[in-house]
């Protein structure tokens, strides 16, 4: 029993210790001159960035 109460600590705290760094990291301001990257940005395999093209591509509404 106690091996799962810790094993339910530890997964607490390292959640806790995550959502703490994703905040902080979303608060960071961005350095300067990262704007310009966004122009220059062919693409790469991380589809998750912000400044990926596929980001800017506009979706149209098909009927069915």
């Amino acid at each position: 029993m106690q091996s799962i109460v810790g094993l339910f600590v530890v997964l607490g705290g390292l959640g806790s210790l995550y959502a703490v760094l994703y905040y902080f990291n979303k608060k960071t301001p961005e350095p300067e001159g990262c704007e310009e990257i966004e122009q220059h940005c062919s693409g790469c395999g991380i589809t998750s960035c912000g400044r990926h093209p596929s980001h800017n591509e506009v979706k149209e509404n098909k009927p069915c």
